[in-house]
C-alpha cells in the first residue's frame, strides 16, 4: 500500500526504474543538462534563485515541451483556462 499524506496517495516506482513517472524523470533531468550542469553556484541561496528562475524565466515560458504537444506550458495553461 502506497503512504498517504493529507489524502495524496504517493506512488514510488521500483529504484533504477525511470520508466514508472516518464514526464517527471524528464522534468528532472532536462534542467540538470540544460542549467544546473553547465553552471558552478556559490552557495545554496544562488542555487535557489537560478532553480526559480529556470523554471519560471525559460521551463514554463519559452521551452516547448513534447508531452503537451511541443506548446510551451504557459500557452497550455491558457487553452485550458
Amino acid at each position: 500500500m502506497s503512504p498517504t499524506f493529507n489524502h495524496i496517495r504517493y506512488s514510488y516506482s521500483s529504484r533504477g526504474y525511470p520508466y514508472g513517472s516518464p514526464v517527471l524523470e524528464s522534468f528532472h533531468v532536462n534542467p540538470k543538462k540544460e542549467e544546473f550542469y553547465q553552471h558552478h553556484y556559490q552557495d545554496l541561496e544562488e542555487t535557489h534563485r537560478a532553480q526559480f528562475s529556470y523554471i519560471e524565466s525559460f521551463y514554463n515560458s519559452d521551452r516547448i515541451h513534447s508531452s503537451i504537444d511541443y506548446i510551451i506550458p504557459n500557452e497550455k495553461e491558457k487553452l485550458v483556462a
